[in-house]
């Protein structure tokens, strides 16, 4: 059973009474869980577990309904398709899960550094041109997609993010991979498809837990020799830029399964690379995959 203030807040947003959330109205659908789906109204799904609402997914959202959410004191994921982010999205502190692509934003409410137990934060497809300051705060976050925005540097505070293992910063505009993102030794997966990137500073090997790297799309003329020493790598893409040399301290990652470089301006591969099964589809282009 759920909470009689729940009860009353979505009665109050969906413009229905206790006969319809238990059942009485056609436009509602009770499952295994209490999952209450409307497709007509505002607010598109509500899971209840233990009688506590924890999911809310909400088609054309309004502010109003926004207000209201930080009610469900155990709402622990949100989704919102539509358009715009209301300043209020900070007044939800308790979630953990949120998802805001496709909004059609170019910036972030300062509001978002109030969501300190944030785990995993979507926020692609939208034209951001930068992150607030007190997007440092999101200390608990482990899974961030920032990809496909108008983001050219990070703000300093990014680099308290330490708890970070997944971040996805494609289809930006990136001229250099940001110092702060270097900070975060915690960091598993780690992609700038389709960015500037001109150069790889010498300390990426501070991403010491890192296991993909894909850096695929850029203008990165050479690799860091350092490269060799991210020893848990075990897959790194860097097709279609201007590389002309591999690092001979490649034979160093020992985890390493699989290498893309083709589409480079290679001239060679290192010796150390012959037991690879190589595939040539061009002089230019070469595919190393290892198989350990």
């Amino acid at each position: 059973m759920m909470y009689m203030n729940e009860r009353a807040i979505l009665e109050e947003i969906l413009g229905v009474d206790d006969e319809d959330i238990d059942g009485g109205n056609d436009n509602y659908t009770n499952y295994t869980g209490q999952i209450i789906y409307s497709s007509s109204y505002d607010i598109g799904k509500a899971f209840f577990g233990e009688g506590n609402l924890i999911e809310i997914t909400l088609f054309r959202h309004t502010y109003y309904i926004l207000e209201k959410l930080h009610h469900f004191k155990n709402l622990r994921k949100l989704k919102l398709f539509g358009h715009g982010i209301p300043k209020t999205i900070g007044n939800v502190t308790q979630i953990k899960d949120l998802d805001l692509a496709f909004t059609g934003e170019s910036a972030l409410p300062d509001s978002i550094g109030n969501l300190v137990h944030l785990e995993k934060l979507r926020l692609d497809n939208n034209k951001f041109t930068n992150l607030p300051v007190n997007f440092g705060k999101l200390t608990k976050l482990k899974h961030l997609k920032l990809s496909y925005n108008l983001l050219s540097y990070l703000p300093d505070s990014f680099q308290n993010l330490r708890s970070l293992e997944y971040l996805k910063l494609d289809n930006n505009q990136f001229e250099n991979l940001p110092d702060c993102v270097l900070d975060l030794v915690n960091l598993k997966y780690l992609s700038l498809y389709k960015n500037n990137l001109k150069f790889v500073q010498n300390e990426i090997d501070k991403l010491s837990n890192l296991q993909r790297l894909e850096i695929d799309w850029n203008n990165i003329n050479v690799l860091p020799e350092t490269i060799g020493n991210l020893k848990r790598l075990s897959y790194l893409s860097v097709t279609n830029n201007n590389l002309e040399l591999i690092p001979e301290t490649i034979e160093n990652l020992k985890q390493l399964e699989q290498l893309h470089i083709c589409r480079n301006n290679l001239k060679s591969v290192p010796n150390n690379l012959v037991e690879l099964t190589i595939m040539i589809y061009h002089p230019s282009q070469i595919v190393l995959r290892i198989y350990n």
